[in-house]
């Protein structure tokens, strides 16, 4: 599974917006915002983004259009918090 890890500059702390990001086998991708401790899932995308920058797009829009459901993954990914975060 495809990671990524970035920050949105949303000024959500004193460092903005922490969201980390994995793309699922099964093509859904589960995020988790390390800044406001929030989790969710993401429906696997109709056109698959093909880089980095397009993928944190389609999270953003979908996390800001409340697009996402949780599970028992996703909060286990957030729980999963890195230590620097």
């Amino acid at each position: 599974m495809k990671e990524i890890v970035f920050n949105t500059g949303r000024l959500y702390t004193a460092n903005g917006q922490s969201i980390r990001a994995r793309v699922c086998n099964d093509g859904s991708i589960i995020f988790a915002d390390d800044s406001r401790g929030v989790d969710g899932r993401i429906a696997k995308p109709k056109f698959p983004p093909t880089n980095d920058e397009e993928l944190q797009g389609y999270i953003m829009s979908a996390y800001d259009h409340n697009r996402t459901t949780r599970d028992s993954e996703t909060l286990e990914y957030l729980l999963m918090r890195p230590r620097n975060a």
